[in-house]
């Protein structure tokens, strides 16, 4: 079972790589409904495979509503309702990625190591620290809306390779899962096997 949002080539390289098995491979899609997760996107199958596993794990482990937050080379954040809804959600980009655009659009140059601050007082902790504000400022404005929007809220659940860098800063009460993608390619697999039996 396999999540793939990168480029078409890579894509190629994989089903190079995996046609050595005799093995069915399955390469998910957003679904309208899985596995306890209702799709509301305007076109489901737009909605990023990554984000969709995210979401179906997360349903497993919480059944209040919450967001649930990838952090990688973009980071999403999105809202699932207590009745397994997914409400939409955001995309913006990662850490690195703010950073190569400073880097790109403007005379900013930020060495490392730099440190977060709640006042910088240079301008590489003031890069550092602006990024890591940015992206928590989307996770915690997202968390009130969903709160505004339901009435029971539970942890925000997050997940990714850029996670370490957010989870000592962030003010909402959280739950840090290591591979929650992953995670949701087991319970797909899972769901396709015992459809299969059927």
């Amino acid at each position: 079972v396999i999540s793939h949002v990168s480029s078409e080539a890579i894509r190629n390289k994989l089903r190079m790589l995996i046609s050595i098995w005799s093995v069915k491979s399955y390469w998910i899609l957003a679904q309208s409904f899985q596995c306890g997760v209702t799709n509301d996107y305007s076109e489901p199958s737009q909605l990023g495979c990554d984000r969709w596993a995210a979401l179906i794990a997360a349903r497993q482990l919480q059944k209040d509503s919450c967001i649930v937050v990838n952090v990688g080379t973009a980071m999403t954040v999105d809202a699932l309702s207590a009745s397994g809804h997914f409400l939409g959600g955001i995309i913006i980009p990662g850490f690195y990625a703010m950073l190569n655009g400073l880097r790109a659009e403007t005379q900013l140059t930020c060495s490392f190591p730099a440190d977060y601050h709640s006042f910088p007082r240079n301008t590489n902790d003031a890069i550092h620290s602006g990024i890591i504000q940015g992206l928590l400022g989307a996770i915690e404005r997202m968390h009130r809306l969903i709160s505004q929007h339901n009435s029971s809220i539970g942890n925000c659940i997050i997940s990714g390779g850029g996670a370490y860098q957010l989870i000592s800063y962030l003010k909402i009460p959280f739950t840090h899962i290591e591979n929650l993608v992953m995670d949701g390619l087991v319970i797909i697999a899972q769901d396709l096997a015992r459809n299969e039996e059927h």
